[in-house]
């Protein structure tokens, strides 16, 4: 955790960009009939999982939205791998530590080229998921008084998909079937909160025929549009990725920028 900690910024929203809207935190909602394919194809190619695919896809765009050379985000980690903890009645969920190395990809890197960096970093998070809270807030505690501000990366995710099998091998699909897939989806804003304990947090639920993607976030660092054009970036980055065209990382920025203003 620490050593993850020191590479990234001491958090991923580090300054509010607008003034908040009421309700504070929206929850903005992707229903996408064209990533399922596209999730199992990349992690096919790549040999990851799906959830990676997708974990990445978003560290990958909010370090590029930021400017980070380093995304350090928390998934959510069931903590039941261990024979001894499968048939606990419990809840033994904890956040794990994802850092996600932009800085060290080439000039002429694309997405694809994150796969497999990502896998190892991931599994690495994950192991390290079990922990004593206490300990955990003593170590931002004392990180956050080194640095002189507050240490959390306060960005999340959490795929809720319960179980994650090997996809049927499929065609993959043609250009005009993905536009179509696309033309499909629905992007809306089904909820708003008061209060929650992050800044961006990213949900996957679904199955074959579509995956549903949310993105609840804190208004005043990413704006109601801004949630949107995060959301239909991840849809992007992922598709175009599946079928040949993966985005170079330096063109994150601006597929930021074009969703954002197809979003307002």
């Amino acid at each position: 955790w620490e050593r993850g900690l020191r590479a990234a910024s001491p958090t991923m929203f580090p300054a509010p960009v607008a003034e908040p809207s009421t309700p504070r935190f929206w929850t903005g909602r992707l229903v996408s009939a064209a990533l399922p394919r596209a999730v199992e194809a990349l992690a096919a190619a790549h040999r990851v999982s799906g959830s990676t695919v997708l974990l990445t896809a978003s560290a990958a765009l909010v370090a590029a939205g930021q400017g980070h050379p380093v995304a350090a985000v928390m998934p959510i980690a069931g903590n039941r791998a261990a024979e001894g903890h499968r048939t606990l009645v419990s809840t033994l969920s904890q956040d794990a530590l994802f850092i996600l190395r932009m800085d060290e990809a080439g000039p002429d890197a694309d997405f694809t080229d994150l796969l497999a960096g990502a896998w190892p970093a991931a599994l690495a998070g994950y192991r390290a998921a079990s922990y004593d809270p206490a300990d955990f807030d003593a170590l931002l505690d004392r990180m956050s008084a080194e640095r002189g501000t507050e240490v959390h990366p306060y960005c999340c995710f959490n795929d809720m998909r319960l179980v994650e099998r090997p996809a049927a091998p499929r065609p993959a699909p043609h250009p005009d079937q993905d536009a179509a897939l696309r033309r499909r989806g629905v992007l809306d804003f089904p909820a708003t909160q008061d209060r929650v304990a992050c800044r961006y947090c990213l949900h996957v639920s679904g199955d074959d025929s579509a995956l549903t993607v949310t993105l609840t976030a804190d208004t005043a660092y990413l704006p109601p549009h801004t949630i949107h054009a995060h959301l239909r970036a991840i849809e992007e980055v992922v598709v175009t990725a599946s079928a040949g065209n993966p985005p170079l990382l330096t063109e994150l920025p601006a597929l930021l920028t074009k969703t954002e203003e197809a979003a307002r």
